[in-house]
Parts: structure tokens; sequence; C-alpha cells
């Protein structure tokens, strides 16, 4: 009987300590699948591409930033007002 108690308390002690390796694996599963990849790609002198990945709802709101910039910019009628939602936006990001 006493065998069978220690038997039972080291697998117990055994679950204890798999149980969060197993746990956080599936978390981080859980996680890798909600995101998003997003590529830009630069122009310019050092032009390249660039690839972040970011959570659904940070690429919701990085799209409604560029759609609010883009709706912004289509109402420009000076330089001046360019520039000044260009600084924003960058402020934003």
């Amino acid at each position: 009987m006493k065998k069978l108690l220690v038997v039972g308390i080291i697998f117990l002690f055994l679950g204890l300590a798999f149980a969060p390796s197993i746990n956080a694996n599936i978390s981080k599963a859980s996680i890798e699948s909600e995101m998003v990849e997003i590529t830009t790609e630069i122009c310019g002198f050092n032009g390249g591409k660039h690839t972040v990945q970011l959570t659904k709802e940070e690429a919701e709101e990085v799209e409604q930033l560029i759609d609010d910039i883009e709706r912004r910019l289509d109402k420009v009628e000076t330089r001046e007002e360019a520039v000044e939602i260009f600084n924003e936006a960058i402020v934003e990001l």
C-alpha cells in the first residue's frame, strides 16, 4: 500500500513538472496563428522590403491609419498641408 502511494505521488510530481511546458507550447502556437505578416517596400536610395509580424488587431489599426492618411491626402491643396499629414502619420505609426 505504501509503495502504491509513493508511486502515485511520484507520478503526480512528474505531471506537475511537465504541465507548464505543455501549456507554454500550446499558448505559443495559438499566438503565432493569430499573427499577420505585413511586407512593405521602401522606395529610395537604400530601399528594400521589410516584413513585420503584427496581431490581427494591430494590422487592422495600421490599415485604418493608412486609409485615414489617404483620405486626408486626397483633400490636400498645399505642400505644407501634405507635409503636416505625413509628419502626423510618422508620429502615429
